[in-house]
């Protein structure tokens, strides 16, 4: 198992490729450059260690953190230049206000080329993960819903890497399970809430914003343990259903919806099992628990019932002899339809996620994750006395069940069962295009995820230090729809040079859409000079591309004045004259909501403006204005929010996000002159998660010549 770096420093250190000249065995042979690499906090570490090709890491902090982290970064290369954040970093540079999610990034360009790194900084508490990427894995993203399965409330919905590291995350509370993407490429997830409904399933696009809820129809509960968006648009739900009597039974539902919300068809298990004869242990009602359902490629459908350790093949529509709705076969169980005697481990167990897995031409073949129980809470049916006394058995395994549907035998095919290895609750088995197989341990101590390739031979491990789990794990690729940021500080747009002044490009980039930043290229390199020396009106623009070929320009318009012509004739020498009294700028903050204005010609006693959130898709547009009340031209510079929990705050200016520069203080306008005004367009929404009840309080300030002014926005979310 993998251990997460010591310290306060992880040591990116990109050992030499050979770079060999073509000219044959006596060429010489030149090292590449070494990268060093050092992401240094309170109380932070970095994961994973560094490798050839792996260019993105985490960030692990703790409360202390603060969103503050240092970055000191290198190439042996001595022509190379390092950029943190877009911006050239000759030395340490401190990343500030920085959000749960948000990607640090790290560009070398030498020698070698230009190679992107990105840090992710994650939220404290998050878990400690570690994972050994392989080549022969599925490609995609590992979807879990992460959960301590105690009282820690640090829960967490993620989209990780082979090592571990989120290319999406969002924490939650309550219970969250079965994060997945369907075919159309929609995902969703289950989320509980207060009864009658029980849980909810909350459909996403995939910018992970909730499209629709879906429930079940007509019926008191909808069950969390799966859920299916057919090719046809029907939607397949479950329910655990009490019973309208004193028996305290629940029976388990399925129902298939169309689209319109019209029920196609509902399955029951209470008008197809005998509790009398197929019950297995005392389950306090819950004498099902069906935990999975799937389409099979007839058609019919194939559900899982734990608390019966059955797997049933389900009539969808009438064929063969069987009605709509019958059960066609029971594998497993105490009225198994195949022979099992020949599985040492009795068959399946209070199994999870049944499917199907035949290959063409072959016979029908059944996987499930395969549980067994503890002995002192028995479902095991053992083949040889199937209406004996239920019994244990602490070991789970994937199992492949081959049927002979003529003769009756089911045989075991393919398995994997780590010695020892227990999952008592949940799990997951799923057959990925590749042909290999993603395990989901949940609870087991031994680790959260594993991929078998087609020989069932385990060649990645997910693992956690501190005893997370997820209900399933899934593999789809989660992609990256969040454009980069491009934000341009000098020139700004509107600027007027001398011919010739220096001027010096400061710009800088970021991304956290899961891709990483790529690339930050302005018209010339940060930190070079401007071109001041051509007369007339230029353009300067700084793309930021990232991973996923998202692109977004930044462009400012400045302008040359002519070079001043030679006097062949010497001028006389000017009269002296009194200095006059020194002018100065003075910034007015003004906060415009809606049509009422608060703070203009108010200075420095931070008036309050207000906005109420009242909806989750709720969103709030104001105005900051910096208006110059003073007697000369100045740039202002400009700050604002820090990050406020449950808030989504962004902030543009000229069309431009200026939001990472406004938290960091580090904002300038362009030249105002007096009289004149710059605008910050504020957009407040709710966050990832719920707001907090109470206000919070958004801060935006100017200032210039040692003068400031203040206006603040108070925000209610309910």
């Amino acid at each position: 198992m993998k251990r997460p770096l010591s310290g306060l420093t992880c040591l990116v250190i990109l050992l030499g490729l050979l770079l060999v000249s073509p000219m044959g065995p006596a060429a010489s042979v030149v090292e590449a450059p070494v990268h060093t690499v050092a992401v240094t906090g309170t109380g932070t570490t970095t994961y994973p260690s560094f490798s050839h090709g792996t260019t993105r890491y985490g960030i692990r902090t703790t409360a202390d953190t603060g969103g503050v982290v240092t970055v000191t970064a290198s190439t042996s290369d001595p022509a190379g230049r390092v950029f943190v954040d877009g911006s050239r970093a000759a030395g340490p540079v401190e990343v500030r206000d920085l959000d749960s999610g948000d990607e640090v990034s790290v560009i070398v360009r030498d020698a070698s080329g230009s190679t992107a790194y990105s840090f992710v900084y994650l939220p404290a508490r998050f878990p400690v993960l570690s994972g050994t990427a392989d080549a022969g894995m599925q490609p995609g993203h590992t979807l879990m819903t992460l959960n301590p399965f105690s009282g820690v409330p640090a829960r967490f919905m993620t989209a990780v890497d082979g090592n571990g590291v989120p290319a999406y995350l969002s924490p939650y509370t309550g219970n969250r399970h079965d994060f997945r993407r369907h075919a159309d490429g929609t995902f969703s997830v289950s989320q509980d809430v207060a009864l009658p409904a029980g849980n909810v399933i909350l459909e996403l696009d995939e910018q992970m914003q909730e499209v629709a809820r879906r429930t079940t129809v007509g019926l008191v509960n909808t069950d969390f343990h799966d859920y299916l968006r057919l090719p046809d648009g029907n939607r397949v739900m479950m329910a655990y259903e009490p019973r309208d009597d004193d028996s305290g039974l629940f029976d388990a539902v399925v129902q298939e919806i169309e689209p319109d919300g019209d029920v196609a068809f509902e399955w029951n298990s209470g008008d197809h099992i005998d509790i009398a004869a197929e019950g297995v242990g005392d389950t306090d009602g819950d004498y099902a628990h069906i935990n999975s359902v799937e389409v099979m490629d007839d058609g019919d459908y194939l559900i899982s019932m734990r608390h019966l350790s059955v797997v049933l093949k389900v009539a969808r529509t009438a064929h063969d002899g069987f009605a709509q709705g019958d059960i066609v076969w029971r594998l497993g169980g105490r009225l198994s339809d195949f022979d099992l005697s020949s599985d040492p481990l009795l068959g399946p167990c209070a199994q999870h996620t049944a499917s199907e897995v035949t290959q063409p031409g072959g016979p029908t073949t059944i996987m499930v994750f395969d549980n067994g129980s503890f002995d002192v809470f028995p479902l095991c049916v053992d083949p040889g006395d199937p209406a004996g006394p239920a019994v244990g058995r602490t070991q789970s395994r994937v199992v492949e069940f081959v049927l002979d549907e003529e003769t009756g035998t089911a045989t075991v095919g393919r398995q994997y069962a780590p010695t020892g290895r227990f999952a008592h609750f949940a799990g997951s088995a799923e057959r990925m295009p590749n042909g290999n197989t993603l395990v989901g341990w949940t609870n087991a101590a031994d680790g959260i995820a594993t991929e078998l390739d087609p020989d069932f031979r385990p060649i990645w491990e997910l693992d956690s230090d501190n005893g997370y789990g997820s209900y399933r794990v899934h593999r789809a690729t989660v992609p990256d729809t969040t454009a980069p940021t491009a934000g341009l500080t000098s020139p700004p747009s509107g600027a007027v040079y001398e011919h010739g002044q220096s001027v010096v490009s400061d710009y800088g980039c970021t991304d956290r859409g899961g891709s990483g930043l790529q690339d930050c290229v302005g018209t010339v390199e940060e930190g070079s000079v401007v071109d001041t020396r051509t007369s007339g009106r230029h353009s300067f623009t700084v793309t930021a591309t990232d991973g996923a070929g998202n692109r977004v320009t930044t462009t400012s318009s400045y302008t040359v004045l002519p070079a001043s012509a030679p006097s062949s004739t010497p001028l006389p020498s000017p009269t002296p004259t009194p200095d006059p009294a020194p002018r100065s700028a003075r910034p007015d903050a003004i906060l415009a909501v809606g049509t009422t204005v608060v703070g203009d010609d108010v200075y420095g006693a931070g008036q309050r403006g207000r906005v109420r959130l009242t909806d989750r898709r709720d969103v709030r547009r104001v105005r900051v204005r910096i208006q110059n009340d003073g007697e000369a031209s100045d740039r202002f510079t400009l700050s604002g929010p820090r990050s406020r929990r449950g808030l989504l705050v962004t902030v543009t200016m000229g069309g431009r996000d200026v939001t990472r520069a406004l938290r960091r203080g580090t904002l300038r306008t362009p030249s105002v002159a007096p009289g004149r005004q710059m605008t910050l367009r504020v957009t407040v929404a709710w966050g990832q998660r719920r707001p907090p009840v109470r206000g919070r309080v958004l801060r935006f300030s100017g200032e210039a010549d040692g003068t400031s002014d203040v206006v603040r926005l108070g925000v209610t979310a309910r």
